[in-house]
């Protein structure tokens, strides 16, 4: 008789620490899910290492724009899953959430169509670029922006000694001989 009493109370001790511990579980899975990974004026940007996705040359995470200040209207954060392409070194914004509460909480607002946004390369020392290393485990190929060039002004050369015709704002102006 000692012994069925016994087991009626563990079960029940059981039932009781699931319930007074499985609440703290959930709560550090939430806090312990983001990590900063830029603290700007505005705003703090976080990702979600666990949510890294590589399928061939392109990464995919999640990414957080939790605003430091509230508010008048929303959002108040931004949810962001990106993909980075570990061959070119660009990134894109796959599918974009703008929730009304932080941490990506609340109502959801405004959502973007998937895939609607184009490749752009990275940029040095940017968060993009420490995401970049994170997925790909490589430093990104920055490309130097190339300068701007002087146009040429192809009505101040004359074509001397030619028999080219030279035409300016679509007219002829004359043929020239020797």
């Amino acid at each position: 008789m000692l012994s069925k009493i016994k087991i009626k109370i563990i079960p029940s001790n059981l039932i009781l620490a699931f319930y007074l511990l499985y609440p703290t579980q959930l709560l550090s899975e939430m806090i312990s899910r983001w990590e900063i990974i830029e603290v700007g004026q505005k705003s703090i940007f976080f990702i979600d290492r666990e949510s890294i996705v590589v399928n061939e040359d392109v990464g995919r995470i999640w990414q957080l724009q939790d605003y430091r200040d509230v508010m008048r209207l929303p959002p108040q954060s931004i949810s962001t899953q990106m993909d980075y392409n570990c061959s070119t070194s660009k990134n894109r914004i796959f599918v974009q959430y703008h929730h009304t509460g932080v941490m990506s909480k609340g109502r959801l607002s405004v959502a973007n169509i998937e895939g609607k946004d184009d490749w752009t390369p990275i940029k040095k020392n940017s968060k993009e670029a420490r995401i970049f290393r994170i997925i790909c485990e490589k430093d990104p190929l920055i490309n130097a922006i190339p300068k701007p060039t002087k146009a040429v002004n192809t009505e101040s050369k004359k074509n001397v000694g030619t028999k080219d015709e030279v035409i300016t704002d679509g007219k002829k102006k004359a043929d020239l001989s020797n």
